[in-house]
């Protein structure tokens, strides 16, 4: 079976072998009553913490040893002709935000365009007045009055 990432490309062997192996452990079922209770001294999570989270990591290391290879992978589609446009798109795209970060998303907390009719003085104003209530304990000032 071959596993692939949100993007669409196939993991490496490596990194495809450690979760088959996370996922090949065996399971113990702990003791329950006729109603499907558990049994004094019997757990609900036998095996102790989740070995996902040990494999976690290892799973982490062998993306992170790959990642020249995904690179070039993902250079590869993006300069094939023979590529849908859709896959050479998405390839640009995930080595811009890879190479330079997603792009950041503003935020305007208040009725639209209310901070954009502000002077720069105004806004300042603003700014403290809803610092001043936030310090004090009043309004949180997500309700603009």
């Amino acid at each position: 079976m071959v596993i692939y990432n949100p993007h669409g490309l196939p993991l490496p062997l490596e990194v495809q072998a450690a979760v088959d192996d996370a996922q090949a452990l065996p399971m113990p079922k702990p003791a329950r009553d006729a109603n499907g209770r558990l049994l004094p001294g019997n757990s609900g999570n036998p095996m102790g913490r989740n070995t996902w989270a040990k494999s976690h990591g290892e799973l982490r290391r062998l993306a992170r040893e790959a990642t020249e290879a995904n690179v070039r992978q993902l250079q590869t589609i993006r300069d094939d002709p023979n590529q849908p446009a859709a896959a050479r798109v998405a390839a640009i795209g995930i080595l811009l935000d890879r190479g330079y970060g997603k792009a950041t998303q503003p935020l305007e907390i208040g009725k639209p365009g209310t901070f954009d009719a502000m002077a720069d003085e105004e806004l300042d104003a603003y700014v403290k007045s809803r610092a001043l209530l936030i310090t004090q304990g009043g309004t949180d000032g997500a309700s603009d009055s």
